[in-house]
């Protein structure tokens, strides 16, 4: 074979594939040329009159034989044969390229495009995320029934993503992904996460332990917040007690690990209605599985107490208010976060109310004391003249908007309403 023609045999097959149709006839063409010189470099053509002369020798002999086929027409075939390999067709059969006219998009055709990234080997952890966002963010039918949850999951365990730590470092790829498998049905995973078992698991995958506590609290939170809402309060509830059972012969793991997802149900608590809290077994459960919280966060046992559905009792939060609300303690810093600033208000308008209906007047009037004292701009006492008066717990307001969101305005109208009432009642006494 001729360097020439073996170098560019060599450069087509190191090409890219496929290839077009003037490119696939070129390399035919380069291809049947080599062959051909060196077929007849090894077997060379005889004369006419040679072939002539041997034909007739052997026709006596080998009359009824087949004629042999030419060597020529045999290669050409067997070139034909290796060029038919769609790996050398011009012509794509299957799925368009997404750069086509015609290109699959994520948001009409995600199942398509999934397996498209996943067999181009596209697929990474940030088009995981992109797909499970859309996935919690939209109403759309084909979503639905693409359930991208649980084709994430596969795909991050097929690839050994599970307890790798680009994936267990990524809170918000966990979150939504545990999201998209609750609202799918699919639960054994995110049970299965949920157990001291997960936690040594990452631990022997070389990881930190903080890293691994981390990713559990933000699992379980994650699935309390999307139970909630999908299915109800009580079943979030019921979901989570599954957790604490596997957690409670661990008493260094359960506190840092369930505190989060308690404080996340003590505050769906604090913004539901009666009429979401019908089982009483699951929520007095509940109730008792708050012994394994430290004592930094007692205002969330405290909650549960005056939000009892049935039975609210006062005395347990009363002490705490009375104790730990005064900022001549120094309190924990993630009490003064935010969301638990938002807590401790509401426990306070709660146990004030609680305290009215038992017609406890001085302590009722300690406890708003306390309040304007350490949260003014939660009850924004400039503004509270134009309020409505206080819901009671058998009005439409009790059981509507009114007590769904814990902000501002909705403090600072049941904080004027118990005021108005506390001074009325006491007019009267």
């Amino acid at each position: 074979m001729r360097p020439s023609s073996a170098n560019a045999i060599k450069n087509w097959f190191h090409q890219q594939r496929p290839l077009n149709r003037r490119e696939s006839n070129q390399l035919l063409d380069t291809l049947t040329t080599s062959f051909r010189t060196h077929l007849d470099r090894e077997h060379p053509i005889t004369s006419s009159v040679q072939n002539d002369r041997s034909h007739s020798v052997e026709s006596s002999a080998a009359s009824h034989a087949p004629s042999r086929p030419s060597a020529h027409v045999t290669t050409a075939k067997h070139l034909n044969m290796l060029l038919s390999n769609p790996l050398l067709s011009d012509t794509i059969t299957g799925k368009p390229k997404l750069s086509s006219s015609k290109a699959i998009t994520l948001r009409e055709s995600p199942a398509q495009w999934f397996d498209v990234q996943v067999a181009n080997g596209r697929m990474n952890l940030a088009a995981a995320l992109s797909v499970l966002t859309i996935s919690n963010r939209t109403n759309d039918s084909t979503w639905k029934t693409f359930n991208a949850g649980t084709r994430v999951l596969e795909w991050l365990s097929s690839n050994g993503y599970l307890v790798k730590e680009d994936f267990i470092g990524n809170r918000n790829l966990a979150s939504m992904l545990v999201r998209a498998l609750c609202r799918e049905g699919n639960h054994e995973p995110v049970l299965k996460w949920s157990r001291p078992e997960m936690t040594e698991l990452i631990l022997r995958a070389g990881l930190p332990h903080s890293l691994a506590l981390r990713w559990q609290r933000t699992v379980l939170s994650a699935a309390v917040e999307q139970n909630s809402a999908s299915y109800g309060l009580d079943y979030a509830i019921a979901r989570h007690l599954q957790s604490y059972h596997a957690f409670a012969s661990n008493r260094e793991l359960a506190p840092m690990v369930l505190t989060k997802p308690v404080m996340r149900i003590v505050r769906r608590i604090a913004q539901s209605t009666k009429q979401e809290l019908e089982n009483l077994t699951h929520y007095d459960e509940f109730q008792a599985s708050l012994e394994i919280v430290p004592t930094t966060y007692s205002s969330l046992k405290a909650l549960a107490d005056v939000y009892h559905p049935v039975r609210p009792t006062v005395e347990f939060a009363l002490e705490y208010i009375k104790r730990r609300l005064p900022k001549t303690e120094q309190l924990d810093h993630l009490l003064a976060h935010r969301s638990w600033e938002q807590l401790d208000v509401s426990l306070c308008l709660r146990t004030a109310e609680l305290l009215l209906d038992e017609e406890r007047y001085q302590e009722t009037t300690s406890v708003l004391d306390i309040l304007r004292a350490n949260y003014p701009q939660s009850v924004d006492l400039e503004n509270t003249e134009n309020t409505s008066p206080l819901p009671t717990s058998d009005s439409p307001a009790s059981s509507s908007a009114d007590l769904r969101q814990l902000d501002e305005p909705w403090f600072t109208k049941r904080f004027a309403a118990l005021r108005r009432a506390l001074n009325m009642s006491s007019a009267v006494s």
